[in-house]
């Protein structure tokens, strides 16, 4: 069973280029990773030497204030977990890798670190996808993995929002006019599907690699390059 409690989320918003909070004040945000949940592990790496609310405790105390917590259609199964000490973690003995990401979402939010969960990989024990869909994980396979974090998380305070995947690149495009590639227009399908679920998270949209057109002469690294967009807004509901 679910245990997060109930709770108000805030509406974050952005306006010309400045993240507010539910109160409108701006936020900047000092953001760190926690990789493991995108893993064939299925939870966060580290519990193998570590306890789970000790390494929370010491992201706080150094000064960051949100985390991105990636994760794979795996995780979201409720896989079973490895590479955890149970001596050291206790209270995650037994739990499958969803019931262990709640806790870790829920102890973020109490924390009151701002929360930025990630589809990362469409196959826990393979590398990043060129594409948001291949042939073992579809588009709208996708669509509901993001749209089951969107609605299980929605009352977490502190749910800042999703980014949709992790580094495209190779073959994708953006504003081609190609739907097999155009990761554009899938952001768009995807962030419309995610934004019904939970109105009052964000979302991130990454680059792409290089584009045949709207795109400087300068390579990218996978996920890179947002110079597109000038040609092709995002049309993304507020």
């Amino acid at each position: 069973a679910l245990i997060l409690a109930a709770g108000t989320a805030e509406a974050y918003t952005v306006e010309q280029g400045t993240l507010r909070d539910g109160n409108s004040q701006p936020l900047t945000l000092r953001g760190v990773n926690w990789f493991g949940f995108e893993t064939s592990d299925h939870v966060v790496h580290g519990l193998w030497a570590r306890n789970w609310k000790d390494m929370i405790a010491q992201i706080k105390a150094v000064g960051f204030n949100a985390v991105r917590i990636p994760v794979c259609p795996g995780t979201l199964a409720g896989s079973r977990v490895s590479s955890v000490n149970t001596t050291l973690n206790p209270d995650l003995a037994g739990r499958t890798s969803l019931e262990v990401l709640d806790r870790v979402l829920g102890e973020f939010d109490r924390q009151g670190l701002h929360i930025l969960l990630d589809h990362h990989r469409l196959d826990c024990n393979g590398g990043i996808s060129e594409l948001w869909y291949d042939p073992g994980h579809g588009e709208q396979d996708w669509i509901d993995d993001l749209v089951f974090m969107a609605r299980r998380y929605r009352n977490l305070p502190h749910f800042l929002g999703i980014d949709l995947k992790n580094e495209p690149h190779g073959a994708a495009s953006w504003g081609l006019g190609r739907p097999a590639t155009d990761w554009n227009s899938a952001a768009e399908r995807a962030a419309r599907a995610v934004l019904e679920a939970a109105p009052d998270i964000l979302i991130f949209v990454e680059g792409i690699q290089d584009n045949p057109s709207c795109s400087g002469p300068v390579p990218h690294w996978w996920g890179g390059t947002l110079e597109p967009l000038a040609c092709h807004p995002l049309a993304i509901p507020a």
